[in-house]
């Protein structure tokens, strides 16, 4: 239930009011004063409006996050009138007029997978134009190529995993439907095994390592359990019942309270399944073969067959994963790394702030409206780090803190692109920032080629597994010339007519994008 306090809105929109009105007047006071007003050099005017420039994308955020804050509790007030007087209609029921599904970032949002969900290559030619790789544009399309081209969702990583997943387990079954192995299989409950196989199949390597590994640990723990349970308790369901509901307390907080969710969850699974089991077994009254000591059963020998067919499915699917179209995670981060420097690159390679001059572009990958299908992609990538420790390597530990770094600091990357997409997506250009944009528009160039330079390079280079050169294209001087030239039309239009601080606000964002 939303219970709102109406105080709530006309306090804020006071405190929006009399902070709006301080804000300007700090601002108009820091560039009139002497340090900023009197002559100076390039790298001081650019140091300087750096610093006034952190400081004002601060507060107009601050701001600005007021007024969202405003629209927050509109939505609020609306909700909270919704249910004093709840209305009822029935248009979900009118599927003629349902909304389409969209397209572009949308669908790219709501595909499910890993990192082969976004392209790995990026056209370079307008959509309505086909590209096919030696050939011509006058040249008729090869048949080769149109069935390469068909077979595309066969080559998804979802779909090679649940194709070998599922010829896996095909295999793994079959002997129980040959006459001549159906006892051996049946014997050593090898179905049990089967069950194992298909928990610990995962996408990647390192996870099904994991997940294999707490399995048998799991098992071999419970199995020790149940031999334990038996001798104290034969038979004995109330003590047995007790002995389990003890069990289950540190398997609980193992679940719980700690990553290991694996080893607490298959350790009171086995002790589960075994006790009850051969509890089964002894309230038969002579039903079945005998096998494993029928009504008198051997405790041993039904956890001995519970261990071996459990690391034979364990066994079995690492097999499976690692030879059958095997997904190494540490692949996926190296490949998906590459690709998310080189959406970034294309992104700059536009320069964001143009669309707010030009329009969108018809090739979605080079608007930034798109940094939201690149955050997914980080998280992707965040998920696969957590799995690589445990993908075995003769070349030693893979560097995880360093990668984990890397990722960090593309997060803060991706935080920039977010903070200056937001005030992009806002409006229009005014007349103010029009003829900022204007002004500044060589600066920019010179700085959105730099900065697209640096993450093609440390993009191909992290692909190819070659160093980077020794020297870089460095973005300082393109960004500090781009400071002092916003320094300056500052100083020459400062308190003249339809000028204002929100007018910088895309300069503030756009300059922490660059840094």
């Amino acid at each position: 239930m939303v219970v709102l306090n109406p105080r709530f809105e006309v306090y804020l929109r006071q405190a929006l009011e009399l902070y709006s009105s301080h804000r300007i007047s700090a601002i108009n006071q820091l560039y009139q004063s002497d340090i900023i007003t009197r002559d100076k050099d390039e790298d001081t005017a650019a140091n300087q409006e750096e610093v006034a420039a952190s400081c004002g994308h601060f507060s107009y955020s601050l701001e600005e996050f007021g007024r969202e804050m405003e629209v927050f509790l509109d939505i609020l007030k609306q909700m909270q009138a919704y249910q004093d007087q709840p209305t009822k209609s029935w248009n979900w029921l009118k599927f003629w007029k349902k909304n389409k599904k969209s397209t572009g970032s949308n669908e790219a949002m709501t595909r499910s997978g890993y990192i082969d969900d976004l392209p790995s290559e990026f056209p370079q030619e307008p959509p309505t134009k086909r590209r096919v790789p030696n050939v011509s544009y006058g040249d008729t399309v090869p048949f080769t190529y149109r069935i390469w081209k068909g077979l595309k969702g066969l080559r998804r990583d979802s779909v090679k995993f649940s194709l070998k997943t599922g010829l896996g387990a095909a295999l793994y079954a079959l002997p129980a439907f040959i006459p001549a192995s159906r006892p051996f299989f049946s014997h050593w409950r090898l179905e049990w095994g089967l069950v194992s196989y298909m928990i610990v199949m995962s996408m990647t390597l390192g996870a099904t390592n994991t997940s294999g590994l707490y399995r048998v640990i799991g098992t071999l723990i419970g199995a020790s359990l149940t031999v334990l349970a038996w001798i104290l308790f034969p038979g004995n369901a109330p003590a047995l019942a007790a002995f389990g509901w003890l069990i289950s307390l540190p398997c609980f907080s193992l679940i719980v309270n700690s990553s290991k969710v694996t080893l607490g969850r298959f350790t009171l699974l086995t002790y589960n399944i075994s006790a009850l089991y051969a509890y089964s077994l002894s309230v038969r009254d002579g039903e079945g073969d005998g096998d494993e000591g029928g009504v008198n059963p051997i405790i041993t020998e039904i956890v001995w067959h519970r261990v071996v067919a459990v690391l034979a499915g364990v066994v079995w699917g690492l097999f499976v994963n690692r030879y059958i179209w095997p997904i190494s995670a540490r692949s996926k981060i190296r490949v998906g790394l590459s690709i998310l420097w080189l959406r970034m690159a294309l992104i700059w390679k536009r320069d964001p702030l143009n669309s707010l001059i030009e329009g969108e572009s018809e090739m979605t990958y080079l608007n930034i409206s798109q940094e939201l299908v690149l955050q997914k992609t980080l998280f992707q990538l965040q998920d696969l780090l957590s799995q690589v420790p445990y993908e075995f390597r003769l070349k030693g530990p893979f560097p995880v803190n360093e990668y984990k770094d890397i990722l960090i600091l593309t997060q803060a990357m991706l935080d920039a692109f977010h903070g200056m997409n937001v005030i992009i997506s806002k409006d229009k250009a005014t007349r103010g920032e029009t003829e900022i944009l204007d002004h500044t528009a060589n600066e920019r160039a010179d700085l959105c080629s730099k900065i697209f330079h640096m993450f093609w390079i440390i993009s191909s280079s992290i692909r190819s597994g070659f160093p980077m050169p020794d020297s870089l294209p460095s973005t300082e001087r393109a960004r500090d010339r781009l400071l002092t030239k916003l320094h300056k039309y500052r100083q020459r239009i400062r308190g003249s007519e339809g000028q204002n601080d929100a007018d910088f606000a895309l300069l503030y964002a756009y300059g922490r994008s660059c840094l």
